[in-house]
């Protein structure tokens, strides 16, 4: 599932004012494991300047910095906060297909002998 892409999405409906789901979820980090600004900027790799910047709302995430957020909280986690977002009916399929793509990958290949 392009996690990364609902995420952009849902920041670039967000009003300056309002606080992105990009910034929720730093806070939301950063209160779950009782991180300082210090601490949550080196998790997701900027400097903590950056980081005041980005809660103000003065400038983003890059892709690179939310993947890492998302590994701060574990894929799963971050899927089900991206998608609670979502119609429920239209989040439920994305989650039933992003379980069968799960099971696509896990899933070894036959290898034929030559």
């Amino acid at each position: 599932m392009p996690i990364l892409y609902i995420l952009e999405t849902a920041d670039a409906s967000c009003t300056h004012k309002e606080l992105s789901l990009s910034v929720k979820l730093l806070h939301s980090l950063q209160e779950k494991k009782a991180l300082n600004d210090e601490q949550l900027a080196n998790l997701i790799g900027i400097s903590i300047n950056e980081l005041a910047q980005i809660k103000k709302g003065d400038s983003t995430l890059s892709a690179k910095s939310k993947f890492k957020l998302f590994d701060g909280f574990g894929y799963v986690v971050v899927r089900d906060i991206v998608l609670g977002f979502l119609p429920s009916d239209l989040a439920s399929r994305l989650i039933q297909l992003d379980t069968e793509h799960g099971k696509k990958i896990n899933t070894p290949t036959k290898q034929t002998k030559p």
